[in-house]
């Protein structure tokens, strides 16, 4: 686990003491997602859509969408979608993501997580309601496990007005504050970065249909010059 994302963790958790592996510290989060700041992988993504219940459950169409425009962001950037994690702490929630993510993304609550994880984790909070019940996310166990699935990246996706009211989540959003890791504004965060990478590869699908046109059109002036004169050699 990444240092700088094993510092609040250990400090809420384990009185500091969480010792984080090399390999985990020399790792890179990927540049095609815009990290808030460049010391620390991680970013908060204030989503403002409310919850809605899930038969027995909860979930949050809001942070699903939230969570696809994520993943897609990190796909075109070329990270591969096996080392990308997408948890929840609702069952209905992660049926709602199941049916929008690739088959490549795994996809869990943070109960079945228990014990894995992956280069870059994306964590779907769910509650967002005007009494700021916490539900799930009150329970610090459940706390613990889902800010500790990332190797190299972590993005929560949260409804910070709600999560503010909890004491372990309104710690994570003064620490998120604090080093200016949360994006307010993430639809024009990840739409500018998907712009520019849209861009580039729109340039070289015109380059390469505009090779194949010229090709086939010297094709198209050859067979037609040389079309006669092998007939004739036929003959």
């Amino acid at each position: 686990m990444h240092p700088a994302i094993a510092e609040l963790p250990s400090r809420l958790f384990y009185e500091s003491a969480l010792v984080t592996a090399q390999s985990a510290a020399s790792g890179q989060a990927p540049p095609s997602f815009p990290w808030p700041s460049a010391a620390t992988p991680a970013a908060f993504l204030d989503v403002r859509s409310r919850e809605a219940r899930d038969g027995q459950s909860h979930s949050n169409v809001g942070e699903v969408e939230a969570v696809v425009a994520v993943v897609d962001r990190l796909r075109a950037g070329g990270v591969s979608l096996e080392s990308v994690g997408v948890i929840t702490f609702y069952a209905g929630q992660s049926r709602l993501l199941r049916r929008r993510l690739p088959r490549s993304v795994e996809c869990n609550t943070v109960d079945a997580f228990q014990g894995r994880e992956k280069d870059i984790v994306i964590l779907s909070c769910v509650r967002a309601n005007e009494g700021c019940r916490c539900g799930f996310l009150s329970d610090a166990r459940r706390a613990n496990v889902s800010l500790t699935r990332a190797r190299h990246g972590l993005i929560v996706v949260g409804h910070a007005q709600t999560l503010q009211a909890d004491q372990t989540w309104g710690e994570y959003l003064r620490w998120a504050r604090g080093r200016s890791l949360v994006l307010d504004d993430w639809q024009t965060a990840l739409k500018a970065e998907g712009n520019a990478k849209r861009r580039e590869g729109g340039g070289k699908v015109e380059r390469r249909d505009g090779a194949k046109k010229r090709r086939g059109d010297k094709q198209k002036k050859a067979a037609k010059e040389n079309g006669p004169h092998s007939a004739s050699g036929q003959q």
